[in-house]
């Protein structure tokens, strides 16, 4: 994270890509709103309004002079424009001529459906809005059944023709004329096998082009494609892909978590406006008992109105027992603690899996017990009889 100083000086731009710049507010207030928060937005819309008022932006202004706008200080404005980058609404740059001097680039919002259809953006604002916010929002940007945008003239339209399978060999014999040159080098049958890996693993002929070239050996002094290798390949880049994909989503959403104070957090999911007395107490004594950030409590606060027992009202003994079991457990940040409620879901989920599966066995062997009638004798049951009467 870069740290401007309130002495840096700064110009203000708008992406080359974007011709228009035209940002949608309905999408940046509901959609961007609630997982940036107050500060970042209204930096933004500062700049965004700066870029439509000053076309030329050849005047220098100091950041000051936005803390100053925002009523904010140093460490608040550079949280905000941290948080408009990671959500890709602001770039900047440097002046490699004058030392501490910027260019802010602004990015226009992205539509409704491309922010829907984002999975790190759509995760990070149903952490943070309760379940009735998020399908309201959802039903008003989703039931907009024309969006002119996606209309261009029809000169203007590229037809982008995907290979065939054919084709895609044929050029790969072109670019490499040394795999070419061996006889059966991939045979029908590997070409089935790379077709079936492409459809399950969702792969562009560019990834399929990359196994290949990756799965070669040298068999009785012919080049020949290896399947197996081919198969560990593709599997391999795959959960590499997936891992890393997991890994930006749960940075993102351990950040919204960070971001927002546990007392609105806790409002927003009870879908209540005020809360009671005890319930912010709580909250305030939890953060100073057990010297939490307020994004661990938060992931605690998600958690608890997840699978909490809540018919009784706020129960401090649950975020205690909880709380305390996830420091013993060694959590410390947002993202241990995000960790710790997955893992233990797990372990749930395990438990009352075994726990069934040892109903059924005791069942099954009661259903199998002998009746004891039928394996003690007469003689031993008179003769219990004798030492009853006795």
């Amino acid at each position: 994270m870069y740290t401007f100083s309130f002495l840096d000086t700064y110009k203000i731009s708008h992406d080359k890509k974007d011709t228009k710049f035209v940002i949608d507010y309905k999408v940046l207030v509901r959609l961007y709103g609630p997982i940036i928060g107050c500060n970042a937005m209204s930096l933004y819309l500062v700049l965004e309004s700066e870029v439509s008022l000053n076309k030329d932006c050849n005047e220098h202004f100091t950041i000051a002079r936005l803390h100053k706008l925002l009523q904010c200080d140093d460490k608040q404005f550079n949280m905000a424009i941290e948080t408009l980058k990671e959500y890709g609404l602001i770039t900047y740059k440097a002046n490699q001529r004058k030392a501490n001097d910027y260019l802010f680039v602004l990015k226009s919002t992205q539509t409704a459906t491309e922010f829907l259809n984002d999975e790190k953006l759509n995760k990070a604002l149903q952490v943070i809005v309760d379940e009735n916010y998020y399908k309201q929002v959802c039903k008003y940007f989703l039931s907009i059944p024309i969006i002119e945008d996606e209309y261009v003239d029809i000169e203007d339209i590229k037809i982008v023709k995907d290979l065939t399978e054919d084709e895609f060999y044929g050029q790969f014999y072109e670019k490499y004329p040394v795999i070419a040159s061996y006889e059966d080098v991939i045979t029908s049958s590997d070409k089935k096998e790379i077709n079936r890996l492409k459809k399950l693993f969702n792969l562009s002929y560019d990834d399929v082009e990359n196994a290949i070239l990756n799965s070669f050996d040298y068999i009785d002094n012919k080049m020949k494609l290896n399947v197996l290798k081919l198969n560990d390949f593709i599997s391999q880049k795959y959960q590499e892909k997936v891992s890393k994909e997991n890994n930006n989503s749960d940075e993102l959403i351990a950040k919204t978590f960070d971001r927002e104070r546990s007392i609105a957090y806790y409002k927003k999911l009870s879908g209540r406006t005020t809360l009671l007395p005890r319930e912010t107490a709580m909250i305030n004594e939890l953060l100073d008992q057990y010297k939490i950030t307020e994004g661990v409590l938060n992931v605690v606060i998600n958690y608890y109105f997840k699978y909490g027992q809540r018919t009784l009202g706020v129960s401090k003994n649950y975020f205690v027992k909880t709380i305390e079991e996830m420091l013993l457990n060694g959590v410390k940040t947002t993202l241990d603690a995000m960790n710790y409620f997955r893992n233990r879901n797990k372990r749930i989920k395990k438990y009352y899996e075994n726990q069934k599966n040892n109903n059924e066995i005791s069942l099954n062997s009661k259903e199998n017990k002998p009746n004891e009638d039928d394996t003690i004798d007469q003689a031993t049951i008179d003769e219990f009889k004798k030492l009853m009467d006795g």
